[in-house]
């Protein structure tokens, strides 16, 4: 419901109100009026039959009063009933009522005639209700007689019945035509200004900051309203400009400070990489150079002593090589031949390929089969995927120096990340596990805890970029039982292979079994 609505209907409660306490007062008025322009018309009549009667006083006259008693209650409907008394209140006649009837009060007439006054009473006369009025009859000063002349109560509501509705009808009138003055003018002036401001603030609500209201021509509170309404849409759309200008300069300021952060962590990797490089390959650069100088400067060296040093150099020649075929391998681009493979059996093949380096290492399997039952199929090329698993199973048995075991485990359910299922295979070891400063950088390429010539530190950086081409991850971690037990641990996440590749991987191995 509208606020001007509102407004109406409470204005015409109020009027209505209003209007029925005055047609009571006029209705309570007018009953006093009828009933005094009753008496007065009673009065007027019974004045002019006192002064007949008082001039006409004998026996005879008061009979033949008989038949004009009569003729004044036919031809007046105010006049109810009209009885002469005698000096002792007996009644003389009566009309239209007979002398029983009129007889059963007359207590009113002697009073009237002994205090010489007009008496007015109310009383029941043949069964209907009447206001009667008494006047006293004189002869030199002595009462003779009375009159009394009665006016029904029943004419009197009868024109207050009329009376009331004339005032009800007239009340309606009065209230439809407030009604409908008020209506128009509410429509006109405040319920359009209201309708304007309700559509202006849904239109700034909704973002439309340029809207503006129509201003009042005349002065007033909408005036006020719709001027305050536009000045506070034009500050929100002022201020929404110069938020959008902080905004696009802020957005302007992360950009170049990311770009910086990027331009920065892109030079300390090359710096990081060429420390690596001038690292790993300085120190056998060092040894060929000295062992040239030697074979310089001896003039006549030795079979034995010129097949060490020769030995020597072809030895750090390679591993310069060594070094170079990973920076190329972690340079190149990997092109993964993604196919359903068997994890379990991958990593049975790749411990199985490292058992003498774990014999002479002194560290025991501890391959878990896990909860999930059958082959555990996910989406990787093979040859890539013993490349990961072999770095990180000679990651392991060089972090146990003094032996240990060696745990493969596989996670109890698959892993569900953006609506793919991946399988996760958890390495770990009984070392002393990775410095917790350490763990951020444990996948940079050239990073390593190793004595120098032990690894280049890229081993872990080249297996994570493998994995990542799978659109798998490689994290590190450390881990702890109940039992004193601690070490590293390496898991990683391949990608489930759907059932249908599956379903077609079996069905190519049953055909080569059969042939």
């Amino acid at each position: 419901m509208t606020t001007s609505t509102k407004l109406m209907l409470w204005l015409m409660m109020a009027v209505s109100v209003v209007m029925a306490l005055v047609g009571v007062v006029l209705l309570q008025l007018r009953s006093s009026a009828l009933e005094q322009d009753a008496l007065n018309l009673v009065r007027a009549h019974a004045r002019t039959l006192q002064i007949a009667i008082e001039e006409r006083h004998s026996t005879d006259a008061d009979k033949e009063l008989k038949p004009l008693l009569e003729r004044l209650v036919r031809e007046n409907q105010a006049v109810a009933n009209i009885i002469l008394y005698d000096a002792h209140g007996a009644v003389l006649t009566a009309a239209p009522v007979g002398l029983d009837q009129a007889q059963q009060d007359t207590q009113a007439a002697r009073q009237a005639m002994a205090t010489r006054t007009e008496k007015q009473i109310n009383r029941r006369i043949a069964n209907q209700d009447v206001i009667s009025l008494i006047l006293p009859e004189t002869d030199s000063g002595s009462p003779f007689g009375a009159i009394e002349i009665s006016v029904a109560v029943a004419f009197v509501n009868t024109e207050l019945v009329s009376e009331r509705n004339d005032i009800v009808f007239l009340g309606l009138i009065t209230c439809f035509t407030i009604f409908a003055v008020v209506w128009l003018v509410t429509r006109r002036s405040l319920g359009r200004h209201i309708h304007e401001l309700v559509t202006g603030a849904k239109a700034v609500g909704q973002g439309d900051l340029s809207y503006r209201v129509a201003t009042p021509s005349a002065s007033g509170d909408f005036k006020v309203l719709a001027d305050a309404f536009n000045q506070m849409a034009g500050s929100l759309a002022e201020q929404r400009q110069i938020a959008a200008q902080e905004a696009e300069a802020r957005l302007d300021l992360e950009r170049r400070l990311h770009h910086s952060e990027r331009l920065a962590e892109r030079l300390a990797a090359v710096s990081h990489l060429a420390a690596g490089v001038a690292h790993e390959m300085g120190a056998p650069l060092q040894v060929i150079d000295g062992r040239a100088k030697q074979l310089q400067e001896q003039t006549h060296p030795t079979t034995d002593k010129l097949q060490r040093n020769l030995k020597i150099i072809r030895t750090q020649g390679e591993r310069i090589t060594r070094i170079v075929r990973q920076l190329l391998t972690l340079a190149r681009p990997v092109h993964p031949r993604l196919r359903p493979v068997d994890l379990r059996h991958q990593v049975e093949l790749a411990l199985e390929a490292l058992e003498t380096q774990a014999m002479q290492a002194r560290v025991a399997y501890d391959h878990s089969a896990g909860q999930l039952p059958g082959a555990l199929w996910v989406k990787a090329d093979p040859d890539l995927l013993q490349q990961v698993l072999t770095n990180l199973f000679i990651n392991a048995l060089q972090a146990m120096p003094a032996g240990g075991t060696l745990r493969v485990s596989y996670s109890d359910a698959p892993l569900h990340k953006n609506g793919r299922a991946f399988i996760g295979l958890h390495v770990a070891d009984t070392g002393d596990g990775i410095a917790a400063e350490n763990l951020g950088q444990i996948f940079d390429p050239f990073f390593t805890t190793k004595e120098v010539g032990s690894g280049t530190g890229l081993g872990l950086s080249i297996s994570s970029r493998i994995v990542e081409e799978h659109e798998g991850w490689l994290k590190a971690d450390n881990w702890q039982n109940g039992n004193g037990e601690s070490g590293a641990v390496f898991t990683l996440y391949l990608p489930q292979a759907q059932a249908s590749a599956v379903k077609q991987k079996e069905t190519a191995y049953e055909l080569m079994a059969a042939d």
